[in-house]
């Protein structure tokens, strides 16, 4: 298998949780328990060959910056589908009470 099918599969895997609500956040929920996991793993009982071993060591807290930094662009990337979506929602309810013949209040 070639560098660009590799590209292509993760291309297409991403593009299927961006697109699938559930499936976003079910990963969000993952990759935050892995980073907290992983947190608590180095903080207690790694904690001392970690420090013996600083390359592993740079490598275990570069992955759970990682996935820390990863699990908050998922969030905030979570928060703008979601505002978007609510807006979305209230032009049609909006335009669905104009149809009716009621008119809500502006908003301040």
């Amino acid at each position: 298998m070639g560098a660009s099918r590799y590209v292509q599969l993760v291309l297409a895997i991403s593009r299927g949780i961006v697109q699938d609500q559930r499936l976003r956040r079910t990963v969000l929920g993952g990759v935050l328990g892995g980073a907290l996991l992983l947190l608590a793993l180095g903080a207690f009982p790694l904690a001392g060959w970690l420090e013996r071993h600083v390359v592993f060591f740079l490598l275990y807290w570069g992955a759970v910056a990682w996935l820390t930094v990863l699990a908050m662009l998922m969030a905030l990337f979570e928060i703008l589908v979601t505002r978007r979506q609510a807006i979305r929602e209230r032009r049609e309810l909006v335009r669905e009470l104009h149809r009716q013949g009621v008119h809500p209040e502006k908003r301040p």
